[in-house]
């Protein structure tokens, strides 16, 4: 096996990474008071950091605070304390690790019922069936908007170079602002943001630029950009090469491939049915095959085998309103939900109590052994290959053209996978939820050891509904490692979607007291900047 994946790499920044194994970006959620990083986030990334990666990109952390993906969510404005980020920077470095900062704006993406904004290239919202009420309804920014987030962009990167940071990450994928102003689908304006690609884009490279501008020559500059939306009529790869061949003379250092939104979220392994190459590209039904070949109602016995409806008993039986309590305690009504003493074991006994094994019988009991074969990888024909890795056909169609280093992120567990992907011209392998399983990855790899195990596969036929299932069961890792403690990597995903519900309803409550008292102190920092 090739040693290339702990070669050491060198950027056009000048700046070298250690070996090609990037810690990708996870959103945690854990902010602390004032919405900055405390002693549980910087315990994981010091864990992070003596794991062996190369590199570690910070789960997201908001240019502007009135404008969060999550109500954990960090900021990192003109007006934050920079002590907080620079003891974040120090405990991810102190093993040897590059930093990096992934700054970012939801735009649209944001949950019904926090404060602040919901912005948009155009009035269009979420589409998710039942569950588009979990967020809420966008408006149109106007050019001014627009100017006054891309020096927000701006400011975030260059603080972020004051607190020790080792660069940026300029987030345009994942359905959230920059890439929102990418798709034809999302963006639907007229005027110089709007139209064709080179409009679409216009907003990303403004950011770009402006970032670049800001910051040392040696302050990496990276973007994350879509491979492709997985959407019919979406941002697609033919879009992607165009997109990094205008980065190309903006001084960018990587781009880091992904895909999906939240409407079709093929970045958690869940693309919607509307992406005709499910989340590989390889099998028009992978998706079903992969998690519920012998089993055809298994994902109705996910969720709910003893039920009449059972979407909405699968996340709770007993609550009034039940769609925004399965999928988001963020909403007017979640609050009492959240806290109401009257339902005790509601969450438990609406997923678990009636569904005895379910989540055993949906990976498992009619499968043999296909979470082993057909879903973790363990396998090592191609198309085992091609599922772990979700991206990498189209991964492979990209580096063929690209002018700039690429890295791959999505479904990468294994040592195997990984020298693959670098060996089809890839230049950095990206890691997310193999890291939050298994912290250590990186160092067992080059001891010749794999992990332990894998989380559990979330199988719902509510791929909305699944998908946050997935990020649940990953924070839910990362906050156990945060205390200390080791994975436990046999969570049940309605177990830990109801936890991280929980746990978000507390952050909400704290960001909607914290958000007003520190309108003043922005105000005041914008205009001293201004």
């Amino acid at each position: 096996m090739s040693s290339e994946l702990f070669s050491p790499v060198r950027l056009r920044s000048g700046q070298v990474l250690g070996n090609r194994i990037a810690k990708a970006s996870m959103e945690g959620g854990m902010a602390g008071a004032g919405q900055l990083p405390d002693r549980r986030v910087l315990s994981l990334y010091r864990r992070w950091g003596a794991g062996g990666a190369g590199l570690l990109i910070t789960g997201n952390v908001m240019v502007h605070a009135e404008a969060l993906t999550v109500p954990g969510g960090l900021v990192l404005d003109e007006a934050a304390p920079l002590e907080p980020y620079a003891e974040w920077a120090e405990a991810g470095k102190a093993g040897g690790a590059a930093m990096w900062m992934q700054i970012n704006h939801p735009g649209r993406q944001v949950l019904a019922g926090m404060p602040g904004v919901v912005w948009g290239p155009s009035a269009v919202g979420v589409e998710l069936g039942r569950h588009s009420k979990r967020f809420g309804r966008p408006v149109a920014m106007t050019s001014e908007q627009i100017e006054a987030t891309v020096a927000r962009f701006r400011t975030t990167a260059v603080r972020a170079e004051r607190a020790g940071f080792d660069g940026v990450q300029i987030h345009a994928a994942h359905g959230y602002l920059l890439s929102q102003f990418l798709s034809p689908l999302v963006n639907t304006r007229t005027d110089a943001w709007g139209g064709s690609l080179e409009n679409r884009a216009r907003f990303l490279l403004d950011v770009v630029r402006e970032v670049r501008a800001a910051v040392a020559p040696s302050f990496a500059v990276a973007v994350k950009l879509n491979s492709a939306d997985f959407q019919r009529g979406g941002f697609d790869v033919d879009d992607a090469r165009r997109v990094i061949a205008m980065l190309d003379p903006l001084g960018v250092d990587l781009v880091e491939l992904s895909g999906g939104n939240y409407e079709s979220p093929a970045m958690s392994g869940h693309a919607t049915d509307g992406d005709h190459t499910a989340t590989s590209g390889h099998t028009a039904d992978t998706d079903r095959t992969a998690t519920s070949r012998h089993t055809a109602d298994t994902d109705r016995t996910a969720t709910s085998r003893h039920t009449a409806d059972t979407d909405r008993t699968a996340t709770s039986r007993h609550t009034a309103d039940t769609d925004r309590t399965a999928t988001s305690r963020h909403t007017a009504d979640t609050d009492r939900t959240a806290t109401s003493r009257h339902t005790a074991d509601t969450d438990r006994t609406a997923t678990s109590r009636h569904t005895a094994d379910t989540d055993r019988t949906a990976t498992s009991r009619h499968t043999a052994d296909t979470d082993r074969t057909a879903t973790s990888g363990r396998a090592t024909d191609a198309r085992t290959r091609a599922r772990e890795a979700y991206f990498l056909d189209l991964a492979a169609d990209l580096v063929a053209t690209s002018p700039l280093p690429l890295m791959l992120t999505g479904g990468i567990t294994r040592r195997e996978t990984a020298e693959e992907v670098l060996a089809g011209g890839v230049s950095l392998v990206g890691m997310g939820t193999a890291l939050a399983a298994t912290p250590d990855l990186p160092a067992r790899w080059r001891e010749g050891r794999e992990a332990d195990g894998r989380l559990r596969s979330v199988t719902w036929s509510d791929k909305a509904l699944a998908s946050a299932a997935t990020m649940a069961l990953v924070r839910h890792q990362m906050r156990r490692v945060a205390r200390g403690l080791r994975p436990a990597l046999g969570t049940r995903p309605a177990h830990a979607l109801v936890t991280d519900q929980l746990q978000q309803h507390r952050a909400l409550r704290r960001y909607r007291s914290w958000l007003p008292t520190t309108a003043a102190a922005r105000t005041g920092a914008a205009n001293r900047n201004a």
